[in-house]
Parts: C-alpha cells; sequence; structure tokens
C-alpha cells in the first residue's frame, strides 16, 4: 500500500481540476456545472448540487468571480460544511482550523 506523505491530499484538489478543464476548453460554468450539478447528478443524489431552498448546501467562499477567472478558486477564503464556517491558517494550507464567527466579506448597508 503506497502512503502520502504528512500534508498531502490522496486527491487532485479540485481547484486543479476547474483549472484544466478550462485549459482545456470548457467555460468556466461549464467546469462549474461539472463539479456540482453533474455530479449530483451522477451519483443519483437530488438533495445537493445546487444552491436552493430545501437543498444541504456546503459551500467554498473564494473572493473574485469565477466565471470570469476559474483561478479564483485557488484562493479559498472559507468553506462551510454541515452549517459550520472552516478557514485555514494560510492560503493553500492543509490544516484547517474552525472560526466561530468569520469576519463579514461585504460591508453592510
Amino acid at each position: 500500500m503506497r502512503t502520502v506523505p504528512r500534508g498531502r491530499s490522496r486527491t487532485i484538489p479540485l481547484a486543479f481540476l476547474l483549472v484544466a478543464m478550462v485549459d482545456l476548453g470548457m467555460r468556466s460554468v461549464e467546469a462549474l456545472r461539472t463539479a456540482t450539478v453533474h455530479a449530483a447528478d451522477l451519483l443519483g443524489v437530488d438533495d445537493r448540487g445546487r444552491i436552493e431552498a430545501g437543498l444541504l448546501a456546503d459551500l467554498i467562499a473564494v473572493r473574485g468571480n469565477p466565471l470570469q477567472d476559474i483561478r479564483t478558486m485557488e484562493g479559498v477564503v472559507f468553506v462551510m460544511k454541515g452549517g459550520r464556517i472552516w478557514t485555514t491558517r494560510r492560503r493553500c494550507s492543509t490544516a484547517w482550523s474552525r472560526r466561530p464567527r468569520p469576519e463579514p466579506l461585504l460591508a453592510s448597508a
């Protein structure tokens, strides 16, 4: 059995796959749908894959618009998983730490 060095993931990072899809000719919106809606459909789950009332929603927040530049997916600000917010201590870190109240990304009006 092959082992993975500590701190290394056994999977290919999602951002790398999305960038590769776009580099090979997909539009950004198609790559994002492939990783979300189409993946959920392929797995036969209908309660995820979209942001919609009543569905499960795990989210990846990035600064910028991945529809304009898919590489913004490489700079994750936080992940919402199971209703909890998780942030990295530094960019591209594999160690996640829980922060009870994340700093707001948008100023309130």
